[in-house]
């Protein structure tokens, strides 16, 4: 498990993903194979229709925020929690074998055109991630789960009984965070603001709107 520190730069690695351990599973029977496989491919359309939605989302409100159409409270909620559904969880599922997955759904493309579609996407998604700091992508992190959730225990410092820091695991930058330093990272990047709880989601949604609506565009040929 790799940890966080200031120094380490960069965006961070990714480590490769635990495999469940695997359990057996009932045969399905004949007589309801058919309709489980109609239930799989609307879950397949229900799950595309939501990743083109949400990216779609994530950009619509990054724009408004950034052109300064709206600035509300529920507007930059909303702002937080799509932006870093597209960082941790979209930028997660979709990886490569996702993406050859939904590229060989696409009737009569050539093997060279669907490379370049996976590139664009992959590519899109890493151009947006790097706009942001490991230290600004774990304020994004911060902001999504205090809007998305009533309460941030998580965030809450404590000494565990050994007595050693209490850590977190940041799924944005796929590392270990000591909660102090955290909270310290937080602050300071409150500091630049005269009203954080406003300008900073305006400030990250002017950066992000091109890259977001870039993410987008990569997307929607494979979610269609």
């Amino acid at each position: 498990m790799s940890n966080y520190s200031p120094n380490s730069g960069g965006a961070g690695g990714r480590n490769p993903p635990v495999r469940p351990v695997s359990r057996p599973s009932p045969a399905i029977p004949a007589d309801r194979r058919e309709a489980v496989i109609d239930e799989l491919v609307n879950d397949e359309a229900v799950l595309k229709a939501q990743v083109r939605w949400w990216a779609w989302d994530a950009q619509d409100c990054a724009g408004r925020l950034a052109a300064s159409v709206a600035n509300t409270s529920e507007l930059r909620a909303v702002f937080w929690v799509r932006l870093a559904g597209v960082l941790i969880d979209i930028d997660e599922r979709m990886g490569r074998q996702a993406w050859d997955a939904m590229l060989a759904e696409l009737p009569q493309v050539g093997e060279g055109f669907r490379a370049e579609l996976r590139e664009r996407a992959i590519v899109a998604l890493e151009q947006l991630r790097h706009l942001f700091s490991q230290e600004e992508l774990l304020y994004i992190e911060f902001q999504r789960d205090t809007h998305a959730h009533p309460y941030a225990d998580t965030y809450r410092l404590k000494l565990n009984a050994e007595p050693t820091w209490k850590w977190k695991r940041s799924k944005i930058i796929h590392a270990s965070v000591q909660v102090a330093l955290l909270r310290d990272v937080m602050r300071a990047i409150n500091q630049r603001y005269k009203e954080p709880e406003v300008e900073a989601a305006v400030d990250f949604a002017r950066r992000a709107w091109l890259a977001l609506s870039n993410v987008h565009g990569a997307i929607l040929p494979l979610t269609v």
